[in-house]
């Protein structure tokens, strides 16, 4: 069963995503949903940390939706975007982020990630 949470911190201006399965169309409906209701508590040039390490995506496994969700991201003039993902999804969203135009650094845990942001 895929696990998408999706958390503003308002505090830190900061989105939280966390990813987990194989995404079905419905889910990333509702990821899609949820992300916009918390990018609204955010102001332009927030952060995000982008946990995809139990994301079960490969090339072409519903792009047209992730496409869509990281252009509603890039839309809220992200300041950094960090990532943490597995080697199976590493490729698939490098390449939509890269199309979608907005830059996200690649990390192997969130404590990195986290480090970075902050920074």
């Amino acid at each position: 069963m895929p696990l998408i949470e999706v958390k503003a911190d308002v505090e830190k201006n900061r989105l939280y995503m966390k990813l987990v399965g194989l995404p079905t169309p419905e889910k990333a409906v509702e990821l899609k949903s949820r992300l916009i209701i918390e990018l609204r508590k955010l102001k332009p040039g927030f952060t995000m940390l982008n946990d995809s390490r139990g994301l079960l995506l490969e090339k072409g496994n519903i792009t047209g939706m992730v496409t869509e969700i990281m252009q509603a991201i890039a839309a809220g003039k992200p300041s950094k975007v960090a990532r943490v993902v597995n080697e199976l999804a590493a490729e698939p969203l490098e390449e939509i982020s890269t199309n979608v135009g907005y830059q996200v650094r690649v990390f192997d845990s969130v404590q990195k990630a986290e480090k970075f942001l902050d920074s």
